[in-house]
């Protein structure tokens, strides 16, 4: 009998202490659920419903799998998708004040393949629209033509070949894109490390330059300055999903910068110390340095680091934050210098404060911001997704 009224007292504050924390999340997302409505409605534009796809005669419709949205620079939205067959696709180009549409079609083949990528994949240069894909898939298409076609990147003719795709630009009239590959009959499963090369409007390579160093390093992220330098963030972990087995083998925990001069021509590069990894990259707002959050790996950021390309080298100088802002880590926070002098910093979904040159605390912002590239749907209509990155990007 006593074990019973024990047994039974024990239920009784455990279902006490549930209802308490479901009032609170209950309270809880009644605040933050107003908080977000309303910086989602200051801040970021919504488009209503999607129109239907409506594919020509051609192109099977059923089974319609929304895999991929973006927001380009121009304010119009990007999706794409797999149709039934799945070996067909599709990617849709949608104005949102106008709702008018462009439509591109991928038949046979993979279709757009699966998407496992976190970052922006399209890239429209006048009458051309290039998508980087997973593992490697570049494909170009142009309003006259609406078949989207393959670039060969050149991975050789090995059954076992294989990429990941890392970061694609617009620069002037042409593309920058960036992978990795792998190909075993030459440096091993670890792969041959990180590509970056320029592709003409037309779907032309003009120049390729692999990475010298090989191996399982790839191409996260990439940054144009004003004179045409390219600076890439090259590390060990790769912007697509690689797998358990192949991190085990390959993954090492450095990162380092290499700078190419415009046409494609190694100039400097630096490794970041082994305790400090590097938020994504950002161009300053005089378009001649760049900057990111920095801190230990999977820690806080402690850091903005400050990188300039000068006499054929890298130079990088650190401004110690005073605080911590934040409890995000690094990888998910990035750094915008400000004209008027200091930096702001940003966890997307999170908080935003700005800091003075010596890093001291200046202000914070709580604020929410929708995934960058991604959008989910919800209640029938799409939310925009700001590229932070982007956000306050220097007039060109």
């Amino acid at each position: 009998m006593r074990d019973r009224k024990i047994a039974m007292g024990l239920v009784r504050r455990q279902q006490r202490r549930l209802c308490t924390a479901a009032a609170f999340l209950l309270a809880l997302t009644i605040v933050v659920g107003g908080a977000i409505a309303q910086d989602a409605e200051d801040s970021h534009p919504t488009l209503g419903t999607i129109p239907p796809l409506q594919p020509p005669p051609w192109v099977d419709e059923r089974d319609d799998v929304v895999r991929f949205r973006q927001w380009l620079l121009d304010g119009r939205l990007a999706v794409a998708g797999n149709t039934a067959p799945r070996e067909n696709g599709y990617l849709r180009i949608i104005d949102p004040k106008t709702m008018a549409e462009e439509d591109y079609y991928m038949v046979g083949g993979d279709g757009i393949g699966p998407i496992n990528r976190f970052t922006p994949s399209v890239v429209v240069i006048g009458d051309a629209v290039f998508f980087l894909n997973s593992y490697g898939n570049l494909m170009r298409a142009t309003k006259q033509q609406r078949l989207m076609a393959h670039i060969d990147l050149g991975l050789g003719t090995e059954e076992y070949a294989t990429a990941a795709s890392g970061v694609i630009l617009a620069d002037g009239n042409s593309v920058l894109v960036s992978w990795w590959e792998s190909v075993p009959s030459r440096k091993g499963y670890c792969g041959d490390g990180a590509v970056v090369a320029r592709v003409s409007a037309e779907g032309e390579f003009l120049w390729r330059w692999r990475d010298r160093q090989g191996g399982g390093n790839f191409p996260n992220d990439m940054v144009i300055l004003k004179d045409g330098t390219m600076l890439i963030l090259i590390g060990g972990r790769s912007n697509e999903y690689m797998g358990l087995i192949w991190y085990a083998a390959c993954e090492h925990d450095y990162e380092y910068l290499v700078a190419l001069s415009p046409d494609g021509q190694e100039i400097a590069r630096r490794s970041i110390p082994r305790n400090l990894w590097l938020g994504p990259l950002s161009l300053g707002w005089d378009q001649q340095e760049v900057v990111a959050a920095a801190g230990y790996p999977y820690s806080v950021p402690d850091y903005v680091v400050r990188i300039r390309v000068g006499r054929g080298q890298l130079e990088l100088d650190r401004v110690p934050i005073a605080r911590n802002i934040t409890s995000h880590r690094t990888d998910g926070t990035f750094a915008i210098s400000l004209e008027t002098g200091g930096y702001e910093l940003r966890v997307p979904g999170v908080i935003e404060a700005i800091i003075d040159e010596s890093g001291n605390l200046v202000t914070t912002r709580q604020l929410w911001t929708p995934p960058e590239g991604f959008c989910e749907p919800g209640e029938g209509k799409d939310e925009a997704c700001s590229n932070p990155k982007s956000a306050k990007r220097p007039q060109q």
